[in-house]
């Protein structure tokens, strides 16, 4: 699936607290765990019942390291999404 102007995309690194902003976290450590999974990701957009595609593709900072990604269409801004996405991490963590 190609990018389009409806679609966000997320990666899971982007809550990884073993990472800092500069290294590409882009949710603050309350929203974070240690190394979050794809599986992890797929499963909270499921349970959020958005529509999404995932694809393995390098982030355009660490084009050595490849990871799955989401393609997120909804119609919320992207940084609503990844706090929604942050928070259900956190918490199935938790338990």
């Amino acid at each position: 699936m190609s990018i389009n102007k409806d679609n966000f995309v997320i990666y899971p690194s982007y809550f990884n607290s073993a990472l800092s902003r500069s290294k590409g976290r882009k949710q603050p450590l309350s929203e974070s765990v240690k190394r979050p999974t794809s599986d992890e990701i797929e499963k909270i957009l499921k349970s959020l019942k958005f529509n999404f595609t995932s694809e393995t593709k390098s982030r355009p900072s660490n084009p050595s390291q490849s990871e799955n990604r989401f393609l997120v269409n909804c119609d919320i801004k992207k940084s609503d999404l990844l706090h929604q996405i942050g928070k259900e991490l956190k918490k199935s963590r938790q338990t």
